[in-house]
């Protein structure tokens, strides 16, 4: 979890050496979506942050095409 200004933003990082099994992004899928949501209710629930503003970020690293120099794609907000 990570604060900027007043909302909390949460990143879902995946990383991927080959394309065999879907890019980094695609490696997100609902299933997982609906996991980290559960885990960000949880988060909050804890911490008390109730009326806090927040969003679901997604950053991709893609080692393919250059294993010192990933490609970085970052999605923000993927909820919408």
């Amino acid at each position: 979890m990570l604060k900027i200004g007043q909302v909390l933003v949460f990143i879902e990082v995946k990383a991927r050496f080959s394309h065999e099994f879907g890019t980094p992004l695609e490696a997100i899928t609902p299933q997982k979506i609906r996991t980290l949501i559960r885990s960000i209710n949880l988060s909050v629930h804890q911490h008390k942050l109730y009326n806090a503003p927040l969003r679901i970020d997604a950053l991709g690293i893609d080692y393919t095409q250059d294993k010192d120099h990933p490609k970085i794609e970052l999605v923000k907000n993927i909820m919408g």
